[in-house]
């Protein structure tokens, strides 16, 4: 079984443990009555459901309700669950507010979990020496398991990495033939 696959099942016993009517109609009323729906959610989350936290995270994340604070808030009781969606989230956050150290655990954590965009942010730290503990090879593997999971970004900075030689010359033109079958 693949790390994608279980991934999938994850999701699956996530929506089968959940009230997943109920979570459609409080997600629906964050468009129509945010106030509601987040009630709404809000009342779901304290009873343990994980998904409605990942929504109250993301309404809260960016959008005309941005609230870092109440983001933050969300994403890290789903992290504290291990929901997969939530570590790139509370990474994205930390990062975003120079919390570096942080973000890398937070990052780790979602790449040992079989977490493709994880992988993609914790390989972007390292190759940008936000966090100095990994060399370029870490970075290149990071940047291969990510693209495994389907993550397009991983798969435009290796090919851009590989063309630039950071690899070796003799990797230059598996970076042109990626980027060229991507494209075409």
């Amino acid at each position: 079984m693949t790390i994608q696959s279980n991934v999938i099942n994850e999701h699956n016993e996530l929506l089968a443990q959940e009230n997943t009517q109920r979570l459609r109609e409080a997600y629906a009323l964050l468009s129509t009555s945010p106030s509601r729906g987040v009630a709404e959610l809000e009342e779901m989350a304290k009873g343990g459901s994980v998904l409605s936290m990942l929504y109250l995270a993301n309404h809260y994340h960016r959008g005309a309700h941005a609230d870092l604070e109440q983001a933050e808030r969300w994403y890290r009781q789903a992290y504290e669950r291990n929901a997969m969606n939530s570590f790139s989230g509370l990474g994205a956050i930390c990062f975003s507010q120079a919390r570096y150290r942080e973000a890398e655990e937070i990052f780790m954590n979602g790449t040992l979990r079989g977490d493709g965009v994880s992988m993609y942010w914790l390989a972007e730290m390292y190759r940008r020496k936000f966090v100095c503990r990994r060399d370029k090879f870490d970075v290149k593997e990071l940047l291969e398991r990510s693209m495994s999971l389907g993550q397009i970004r991983a798969k435009n900075r290796l090919a851009f990495m590989l063309l630039r030689g950071t690899y070796g010359l003799k990797n230059v033109p598996r970076g042109g033939r990626s980027l060229f079958q991507q494209y075409n």
